[in-house]
């Protein structure tokens, strides 16, 4: 029960802080929420700052909860913001329809992501496979994160190592 209110008034004090950036982003470079749930329109609330904040160059969500539901409008906000170069998603409960809309970021003529990490999520072969196709028309991103995903296991790393083999061919 305490757990419960403890996430409440978390994610409240969370509203009250992203409404103050959104009024004044000019300087705001860097968000980072770790811990913290984005449940209970913390999504939408940290969307509407992303989309206001227009030079932030590094977004961290580290152990938010941070489903592809909450994920959808965060990527949607970020679309169009060039000064983005790094985005930390690890630690989160991102699947294979996430990994779409990430996909539809990479492969965004203007998006300058250089650094992805989606480490520790629920990430499956089809996610991956997602994720691979669309750097076939992305010259920016460095690095990418995906370890401890569920594709990371022996049966799958032939057919994850044959995807890779072809977008690094192409």
């Amino acid at each position: 029960h305490s757990d419960y209110n403890d996430r409440f008034i978390i994610s409240g004090i969370l509203h009250e802080i992203l409404k103050v950036y959104q009024e004044n982003c000019s300087n705001l470079r860097r968000v980072n929420i770790h811990y913290c749930n984005l449940e209970n329109g913390g999504d939408e609330a940290l969307a509407m700052t992303i989309r206001s904040c227009t030079h932030l160059t590094r977004i961290s969500l580290y152990r938010c909860n941070v489903a592809d539901e909450q994920l959808l409008p965060i990527v949607e906000a970020v679309r169009g913001h060039t000064a983005l170069e790094r985005l930390d998603l690890a630690s989160n409960r991102i699947s294979a329809t996430g990994c779409q809309a990430i996909a539809s970021l990479l492969e965004d003529p203007n998006s300058n992501v250089l650094f992805l990490d989606l480490e520790q999520n629920r990430i499956n072969f089809d996610g991956a496979v997602t994720l691979f196709n669309s750097l076939s028309s992305n010259s920016r991103l460095r690095n990418i994160q995906l370890r401890e995903n569920p594709f990371d296991n022996r049966e799958d790393s032939p057919r994850i190592m044959n995807a890779l083999d072809r977008l690094l061919c192409n």
